[in-house]
């Protein structure tokens, strides 16, 4: 059975980390501890496989807990989890051989991106003996190949693909009832993938104010490399 370490103070964000992994797998065996101390103890008693590790604790550092458990030649994988985007820690986490790097918050999609690159890891690392495709599944940048955005039940690629194209065609925002009218598609059909796109990081949104009248949203293209991934020309 594989056990997994969350390494977490908050209560809440612990009790996320916890449903998104029995979401993947109910049978995994799931423990927690809120200081490296306790993180320590339980290291000593378990064989623990991964650990997910948030890099400032309230009263410890996740860095320093990190370089601890290289010296003790921990044999298992970590993902840091973080809303630390300064490189200095990113470079200081990589050289002491993370899996992977979650910004705080993440999609569960991502989440589960992660703890399959964990799962794929651990499973090539068992033979004796790897040949080179083999290996180069190990350290070939994946994001490289073609992005695959895994889409909430009701929403279709294809349907994504249109509005992505009809979106590219407003010089600057739009908004739903702009994009409702151009595509086709429904205002509340539209406002699903709206609010979908923005929970993946795709979109931005901003709420105008007007003296009279109702405020109304608007939403613009965020982040082109990550879409060009996703929909590449």
């Amino acid at each position: 059975m594989t056990t997994i370490l969350i390494l977490e103070d908050d209560p809440m964000v612990a009790f996320i980390h916890q449903s998104y992994l029995t979401k993947i797998d109910s049978q995994l065996n799931i423990l927690e501890a809120a200081s490296t101390d306790d993180a320590q103890t339980l290291l000593a008693e378990e064989q623990i496989d991964l650990i997910l590790l948030d890099l400032h604790l309230k009263h410890d550092d996740g860095l320093a807990f990190l370089r601890d458990l290289r010296q003790q030649e921990f044999p298992g994988e970590v993902i840091l989890i973080t809303a630390e985007n300064q490189t200095e820690a990113l470079k200081a986490a990589h050289h002491l051989g993370i899996l992977d790097y979650l910004m705080k918050p993440f999609s569960y999609e991502r989440f589960a991106q992660s703890f399959e690159s964990f799962l794929a890891k651990t499973t090539m690392l068992q033979h004796e003996e790897l040949n080179q495709a083999q290996i180069d599944q190990l350290f070939y940048d994946k994001s490289q190949k073609k992005a695959e955005l895994i889409l909430e039940k009701g929403l279709s690629k294809a349907t994504l693909a249109r509005i992505y194209k009809t979106m590219q065609e407003f010089p600057a925002s739009f908004t739903v009832a702009e994009l409702a009218e151009k595509s086709g598609f429904s205002h509340v059909s539209v406002r699903k993938y709206m609010q979908f796109l923005e929970q993946q990081d795709l979109l931005t949104s901003d709420v105008i104010y007007r003296k009279q009248g109702r405020p109304f949203q608007t939403y613009q293209i965020k982040n082109p490399a990550l879409w060009q991934k996703y929909f590449p020309k």
